[in-house]
């Protein structure tokens, strides 16, 4: 089990969603977007990572370019976390705010 403590709130990440390399980004989300955040992590947790990558509330797809190999989540319209599974476990490499610019 891993535990990261951001926002005042104890987070119990379970199993195999590392959120580890992403935390400052998270200490800077508003709390609807960190709950969102949180809301996929305990989907992943209950239904499993292939379930929730067919749900299309949450816009899972794949990246390309220098992002090859990484997923896409929509936090909400212009947020995104990006991750990426290695050895059977989900990492987050990023959150990030997506501009029309950065197409």
């Amino acid at each position: 089990m891993i535990c990261t403590y951001f926002l005042g709130t104890l987070v119990n990440v379970i199993n195999k969603v590392r959120i580890k390399r992403i935390e400052k980004h998270l200490l800077k989300l508003r709390p609807h977007l960190l709950e969102k955040f949180r809301k996929w992590v305990q989907d992943v947790e209950t239904d499993g990572i292939d379930a929730v990558q067919k749900v299309r509330a949450w816009r899972d797809h794949p990246l390309k370019g220098r992002r090859n190999g990484q997923r896409s989540i929509s936090l909400n319209g212009p947020w995104r976390a990006i991750y990426e599974i290695k050895d059977e476990e989900i990492q987050f490499v990023d959150v990030m705010e997506v501009t029309p610019h950065d197409y």
